[in-house]
């Protein structure tokens, strides 16, 4: 389950306080005015918080799984791993290179998938837990990242050992640019299996000037529905709603206002993988009249998407 966090600002003094529902109004404790919701932020869940304070990261999938599917392989005559999770099977066959200890091989091996716009090559490098759900972020590439005519190439890509030797690695990271950008992969070795599995996969953003700009154009519909595109799936409801009561309050529940000159801050951090863990505010600010609306983002890695998390007018 995701953290949700709730801020509300004092009408009085604008002090500011973490708050448990957004369906309440709270005293303020410094001077006694009302305290009501304007924000809602979607946070990393739990085992991601787990993952990061133990230094590992987020989905990284237990060894026994490789060790069953090898089992099950063996026993029913597959060859090439092709056998997906809960009867699943991929289409790409493997690449032997990821059957073995060097490193170096298998970031070749990525780095060729990764030019030919393989993506089922590339899923089937996946541990079979997200594999599917890896396919899916991988075929959004092309449209999100306009690669309809062909992948970039990675430069200046190297793997490196992250625990263990040479003769008994653990895990290992495969780092590449291509362009102004960066793709990083964590890999893990199942020594049960003698492969390597991906479990962590992180590219830069996309850009969030047309994401803003696609939201500027939903938001002259006057109509909250519109902006549910914007919202996680797993928040849509409850962003909506605050939404609602925040322009109703406002007074823009049937028109909304224009949004003039917006201003971007805090993108450039997370173009890097560990602008997730810094907690880097992402927001753009829309002139409107005498007053301004904030919204905050969050670039969503498995949508491959910039997802609104919070607002503020």
């Amino acid at each position: 389950m995701s953290d949700t966090l709730i801020y509300g600002i004092c009408d009085s003094c604008e002090k500011k306080y973490r708050v448990p529902s957004a369906d309440k109004t709270y005293p303020c404790k410094a001077c006694g005015g009302t305290v009501a919701v304007h924000e809602i932020e979607e946070t990393r869940t739990a085992s991601e918080r787990f993952n990061a304070r133990r230094g590992k990261d987020r989905g990284k999938a237990p060894i026994w799984i490789g060790t069953l599917l090898m089992l099950v392989a063996v026993g029913t005559g597959l060859v090439g791993y092709q056998v997906g999770w809960f009867g699943t099977v991929l289409g790409a066959d493997v690449d032997p290179r990821l059957f073995g200890t060097n490193i170096e091989a298998v970031d070749a091996a990525l780095a060729e998938a990764w030019s030919a716009g393989d993506a089922e090559g590339l899923a089937a490098m996946h541990h079979p837990t997200g594999r599917e759900e890896f396919f899916v972020r991988l075929g959004a590439f092309p449209e999100h990242r306009a690669w309809s005519a062909a992948w970039p190439s990675l430069t200046k890509h190297k793997g490196e050992l992250e625990g263990g030797s040479a003769s008994a690695p653990e895990k290992a990271v495969s780092s590449a640019t291509f362009g102004d950008s960066s793709l990083r992969v964590k890999w893990q070795y199942d020594s049960n299996v003698g492969r390597w599995f991906i479990y962590n996969f992180w590219i830069t953003p996309t850009e969030l000037a047309p994401r803003v700009e696609s939201f500027r154009l939903a938001w002259a519909n006057s109509d909250t529905t519109a902006l549910r595109p914007f919202f996680s799936v797993t928040k849509a409801d409850q962003l909506q709603e605050l939404f609602d009561k925040q322009l109703a309050k406002a007074g823009w529940n049937t028109q909304h206002p224009q949004l003039g000159k917006v201003e971007l801050s805090g993108e450039e951090a997370t173009r890097h993988p560990v602008g997730e863990f810094l907690g880097v505010k992402v927001e753009s600010v829309f002139a409107s009249g005498d007053k301004s609306i904030l919204i905050r983002w969050r670039f969503d890695q498995k949508a491959d998407e910039w997802m609104v998390s919070g607002l503020q007018f």
